[in-house]
């Protein structure tokens, strides 16, 4: 399984050389944005805004977090709306946190807490965000009921050589006494166990907009042909087969037919559909060819011969073979390099 170092930081760290921290391996991190809600001028982190660009510009890809002081879940959707307004125009590619920790919280009870916690991850989902709950072990499994922990991302702080959650989570902070080059003194580091930065560019979350699908091939005309690419199978050479130049054949599937822009990069397993109307010539055995160029010794391409400008009867077909077609027991010749005369 993949994972993916980190580190979260606020302005205790000072000012971060995040160009030095990208230097040193660090995967991602996960930025203080904000804490409480009650006096919002003064309770955004004073490096957050220093640290995201920072992190941003070094190509870190970063998350953020609130600290949390809620005590009813009427402070957690003002929490919520304090948090949304300071990370407003950021595009966070690691989730959303929500930092609870306060030794205050603890005499609330867990249905209380976890009503706090739920609120605040509703209200960030709600506005497109992916959002985590952090905490340490103990206050995670006191404070969080079974269930929330079960349906919500966990980023679980404890200091040890294995955590020993017993459960899947996300997220594990495994000592606040790191060191990181790039930054003074100590720091918090963390290990992810998914690819976070992938689930939420695609997933559309975080500032991040949601791919759009490919428009789907067409369904074919009556009477097409249906070509299942084979490993080795090029656009061009397929396309040779059936009379037809690549970008052809690449218009008529919906431009879904390749891998980027390389015409020869094709998906094996995949289904081409290859048009019948026009009478096109089909590259097949039996079928007629004029080839200009060199002739091998066999279908891989090996031992090249002469070369050649003739016309040509196909007496055997290899797809997938750089030198796929059998020429009047001639010689081998690319199926993309034959000109089908009928």
């Amino acid at each position: 399984m993949a994972t993916y170092q980190g580190i979260d930081v606020s302005t205790f760290q000072g000012t971060i050389d995040w160009e030095r921290v990208k230097a040193a391996s660090v995967d991602f991190a996960i930025i203080r944005a904000s804490y409480g809600w009650e006096d919002r001028e003064r309770q955004v982190d004073v490096r957050f805004h220093q640290n995201a660009k920072g992190a941003e510009a070094a190509g870190i890809p970063f998350g953020a977090y609130h600290y949390s002081y809620a005590a009813t879940v009427e402070d957690a959707h003002k929490e919520a709306d304090f948090f949304l307004e300071v990370i407003r125009g950021y595009r966070l590619a690691y989730p959303v946190a929500y930092d609870l920790e306060n030794r205050a919280q603890t005499a609330l009870g867990q249905d209380a807490v976890t009503a706090i916690a739920q609120a605040w991850c509703d209200d960030l989902r709600a506005a497109g965000y992916y959002p985590i709950v952090y905490s340490n072990l103990s206050f995670i499994r006191n404070y969080l009921t079974e269930e929330f922990r079960q349906k919500n991302e966990l980023w679980i702080a404890q200091y040890n050589s294995t955590p020993t959650y017993g459960s899947p989570f996300g997220i594990w902070q495994y000592t606040s006494g790191g060191t990181v080059d790039g930054i003074t003194g100590r720091v918090d580091r963390d290990l992810s166990y998914k690819d976070y930065a992938a689930i939420i560019r695609e997933g559309g979350f975080n500032g991040f907009e949601k791919p759009v699908p490919p428009d789907p091939a067409p369904d074919p005309e009556p009477g097409d042909v249906a070509v299942t690419v084979k490993a080795g199978d090029t656009l061009s050479g397929i396309a040779a087969r059936y009379g037809l130049s690549w970008q052809e054949l690449y218009e008529y599937n919906g431009n879904q037919a390749v891998i980027g822009d390389d015409p020869n990069l094709i998906r094996p397993g995949m289904m081409l559909h290859v048009p019948s109307a026009g009478g096109a010539p089909l590259l097949r055995v039996g079928a007629r060819v004029h080839y200009q160029g060199r002739l091998y010794g066999d279908s891989y391409g090996g031992s090249p011969g002469q070369t050649v400008d003739a016309d040509y009867t196909v007496t055997r077909i290899i797809n997938g073979r750089k030198a796929g077609v059998l020429l009047d027991q001639a010689g081998w010749a690319p199926a993309d390099r034959l000109t089908v005369l009928g």
